[in-house]
């Protein structure tokens, strides 16, 4: 009699652990599935056209991304819907830089309601600290006053000669290579200009990219790093 009564203890034991995994189960469906309706449906992105499958799930964002046809898919979509598409459940794309661009990136005016940006769009950092992308508010107004007097119009402009100096580099490094009769890899060129640049500009020092023209191994770790 102990016997069965302790296997029948087990047995409703195991049966109301199976019970609210599959309860936990179910309501985590309801959830997801009440989510994806939602988002839909009835969030501030439901009004923006776009395909009614891009509506529901990042399923063809992801596969036109991992493909490397974004620019054309992208392209295809604003002919047909107009300058704004809504090309994933959370995501707008805008065909127009102004005014989208500075709504979306430039400063806060008085009145207009803050930009949303969603912190965990950007990846961490390997040591956990925030940088000008992924900080909060404070933090961002803090590093971003430290850092605005270099991007100043008067600031650039004395970067002009530094800027010419650069250009007439790589205009004499594909001069050689039109002589040569070499073939030309002209984005491996201007990434190897740009990089050199901010290295200048950085450092007051070159990363001798452009000369040698080929990446430096900082470089592709960058490279490598954005792709994944």
């Amino acid at each position: 009699m102990a016997t069965f009564t302790m296997l029948t203890s087990v047995a409703l034991i195991s049966f109301d652990g199976v019970g609210i995994i599959w309860s936990l189960l179910v309501l985590t469906i309801i959830y997801y599935v009440g989510k994806m309706v939602w988002l839909a449906l009835f969030s501030p992105l439901a009004s923006y056209p776009g395909p009614s499958l891009r509506a529901w799930t990042k399923i063809p964002a992801i596969y036109t991304t991992i493909s490397g046809h974004d620019h054309e898919i992208f392209t295809a979509l604003h002919q047909k819907y107009g300058p704004v598409v809504r090309i994933a459940p959370k995501e707008l794309s805008f065909a127009s830089g102004s005014p989208a661009f500075q709504d979306i990136y430039g400063s806060r005016r008085p009145g207009q309601p803050k930009p949303f940006k969603p912190r965990n769009w950007y990846g961490k950092s390997s040591n956990g600290a925030d940088s000008l992308i992924t900080a909060d508010d404070s933090t961002h107004h803090r590093q971003r006053k430290i850092l605005s007097n270099s991007f100043s119009d008067k600031a650039l402009k004395e970067q002009e000669p530094l800027l010419k100096r650069w250009a007439e580099k790589m205009a004499m490094k594909l001069r050689s290579s039109a002589t040569d009769g070499a073939e030309v890899d002209l984005l491996k060129i201007y990434n190897c200009t740009a990089f050199d640049l901010m290295g200048d500009l950085t450092f007051a020092e070159d990363l001798n990219m452009l000369e040698e023209g080929e990446y430096s191994s900082w470089v592709k770790a960058i490279f490598s790093g954005v792709k994944l």
